[in-house]
């Protein structure tokens, strides 16, 4: 094929909103980058190097929509779709990534378990029932 061939891009083309995250990175460390939508995750099997910047391609746009960069060390920076600037046409998202964004993630703690009563204490009693149960809404919503 010769010549020009000129097409105009609408991020927004078959009623689906879409983002096109441009990576910038400005760490001093090695990133790779994660697109996470609201369906599935995709990780661009690259590593950006200090300076580099990297486009991402095009992307659903949602609430949940984020993209993760990731350090050596551990440390992660999400940075959430919807409150980047976006180009509404292109859907081009510029994503600076400074040192002082990434943060060591802590893990997940569980759920604290009950307290086992110390032998000898006194048991715990169950709070007393009103006579009537309460409910605001009962004139609209009845309690069964």
């Amino acid at each position: 094929m010769e010549g020009e061939r000129r097409e105009r891009v609408d991020a927004s083309a078959g009623g689906v909103v879409r983002f096109a995250p441009l990576v910038i990175n400005r760490t001093q460390r090695r990133l790779t980058v994660t697109v996470v939508d609201e369906a599935d995750s995709v990780d661009c099997g690259c590593s950006l190097e200090p300076g580099d910047s990297l486009r991402l391609g095009y992307y659903p746009l949602g609430g949940r929509s984020l993209v993760r960069v990731t350090d050596p060390t551990g440390r992660i920076a999400r940075y959430p779709a919807m409150l980047a600037a976006r180009d509404s046409v292109t859907g081009a998202m510029r994503i600076p990534v400074e040192p002082a964004d990434l943060v060591v993630m802590e893990p997940k703690r569980s759920a604290p378990t009950a307290k086992e009563p110390k032998p000898g204490s006194p048991s715990p009693r169950p709070a007393p029932k009103s006579a009537e149960q309460s409910n605001p809404l009962g004139r609209i919503l009845p309690v069964h």
